[in-house]
Order: structure tokens, then C-alpha cells, then sequence
């Protein structure tokens, strides 16, 4: 009762929050962009993304290659003292706090980030609101990528989880078994996948406090309830953010290739804007 009662509150506060950001992010930073619908020319700019992103490490500059063996050598650091945390952990737990990492978990679940999102952009159909619907649909493709991505990472390197016992370092390739696939750590891949789209989107500090707060305390849930190695949830963090960083940047150049015509009449003010599409 006391865990299905706060995974309500915590889901709860969680899609006002969200709702109430994308808003005031649609309203504060109100700027004529591309139609966002979810139609044909969404889905062949979400193919056309995978593809960029698959092949993007084949074009990586000297910073790029810093920046991965600055993460890389954080994995590496992390995955020697796994254990050490993983034990630290357990032996800290108690049931109140074990019931309030349960309901954070929800936060990076795929029917929840499912149902949050499905949810923004049937928001933003009947409100007309193309800024909505554009941080719903980045969201999703954002996420949808990183699962793409960290998915093919759990079967190829098989990590055993926790729970297994089989220490940090067991690992079943291309195994078809759950107990498997704990590196790297789909929740905080997806939380962070989410939470960095509506950052960056947002122009208020707040929104972007609660959003990566949020994703962090999804992340370390996984630590608490032994179902991740503290490196699985890392890296998986890591790679949300830099797939949604490298989606917004994809949307970014196609909307800075865009020049459009735009008739603006109000009470204050008339005009007309000549723009071309090339």
C-alpha cells in the first residue's frame, strides 16, 4: 500500500511536471519552426537520425575522441569498485527508503515514459501547439534511439546483473535471459534520453534542475534496488544525454535550413514575413 501510494504520487507530480514545463518552455520560448506531426516526414527523419548517429563515430573530430576516453576511462574506474558499492548499498537499505526507490524506478519504465509522452503530444493535437507536439515527438525519438542503442549493448555483452551473484565481472553473450542484460542501465539511459530533450528546450534553470534531478534519482534506484552496477547506470546516463544531445542538433541544422513565409496580424501589430523554403 505504502509503495503503491507514493508510485502514484511520484507518477503524479511527475506528468504535471512535465506538462507545466513543455508548456511554459512552448510559451516562453515561442519561435516559428517546423510543423511537427507525427506523419511520414517524422518517421523518415527518425530513420535518417539512426543512420547519422550509427555512422557519426566514423566522423569523430580530436575533441570527440577526448570526450570518449574521458567516459570510457570513468566506466573503467567505475566497473573496479562495483562491487564495493553494490555491497555499501545493501547493506545501508531499509524498507521505507527501498519503497521510494522502487516508485523513482517507474520514472524510467518504458510504459510510463511511454504513456507520458503518448500523453504531451495528444496535448499538443488539441491545443494546436506545435511546440508541444515538437518537444514530445524529439522526446520519443530521442528515446526510442537510446533504447535502439542500449538494447543491442545488454544482448551483445551479456553483463550478469546484481542480483545474479555472480560478481561484476560475469558476462553471457548474446544471452536471451533479463538477468543478463545489465549493462548498460536502460532506465537511466531512457530517463536521461527524456530529461535532456526537455532541458534543452526549456529557457528556465528550474525546469532544467527538476528534469536531470529526476533522471538522476530514476538512475540511482536501479543502484538501490540491485539491479544495476553502478557503472551500468553511468554509462547508460551518458548515453542518453549524448543521443538526445546529437537529436536536438540534427532538428537544429534542419530548422536552420528551413526559410518560410509568414502572414502575423494582432491589435498591436501587422506584418508580413517573406521566408523560402531551400
Amino acid at each position: 500500500m505504502f509503495l503503491s501510494r507514493n508510485s502514484k504520487l511520484i507518477k503524479s507530480i511527475v506528468i504535471v511536471f512535465l506538462y507545466f514545463s513543455v508548456v511554459q518552455s512552448a510559451v516562453y520560448g515561442k519561435e516559428h519552426t517546423l510543423n511537427y506531426r507525427l506523419n511520414k516526414e517524422y518517421f523518415r527523419y527518425y530513420l535518417n537520425d539512426f543512420k547519422d548517429i550509427v555512422v557519426s563515430p566514423g566522423h569523430w573530430q580530436r575533441s570527440d575522441l577526448l570526450e570518449f576516453s574521458a567516459i570510457l576511462g570513468s566506466s573503467l574506474l567505475l566497473f573496479t569498485v562495483d562491487e564495493n558499492i553494490n555491497s555499501w548499498v545493501l547493506k545501508h537499505q531499509n524498507s521505507g527508503a527501498s519503497n521510494l526507490s522502487r516508485a523513482f524506478s517507474i520514472l524510467g519504465s518504458g510504459y510510463f515514459l511511454g504513456s507520458a509522452l503518448a500523453g504531451l503530444y495528444l496535448s499538443g493535437e488539441i491545443g494546436k501547439d506545435n511546440n508541444i507536439r515538437k518537444i514530445a515527438l524529439i522526446s520519443l525519438e530521442s528515446w526510442l534511439l537510446t533504447g535502439a542503442i542500449v538494447s543491442s549493448a545488454k544482448f551483445i555483452l551479456g553483463r550478469a546483473r546484481p542480483y545474479k551473484d555472480e560478481g561484476s565481472l560475469s558476462f553471457h553473450p548474446f544471452s536471451l535471459k533479463s538477468g543478463f542484460y545489465s549493462f548498460p542501465s536502460g532506465h537511466a539511459a531512457s530517463a536521461f534520453a527524456v530529461a535532456t530533450v526537455v532541458a534543452q528546450q526549456s529557457q528556465r534553470f528550474y525546469i532544467d534542475f527538476l528534469a536531470y534531478s529526476l533522471a538522476t534519482l530514476a538512475s540511482l534506484s536501479r543502484v538501490y534496488g540491485n539491479k544495476h552496477w553502478a557503472s551500468d547506470v553511468f554509462l547508460g546516463g551518458v548515453a542518453g544525454y549524448v543521443v538526445a544531445q546529437k537529436i536536438l542538433g540534427l532538428h537544429k541544422q534542419r530548422q536552420e535550413k528551413k526559410l518560410r513565409v509568414y502572414f502575423e496580424f494582432s491589435s498591436q501589430q501587422q506584418s508580413i514575413i517573406f521566408c523560402f523554403d531551400f
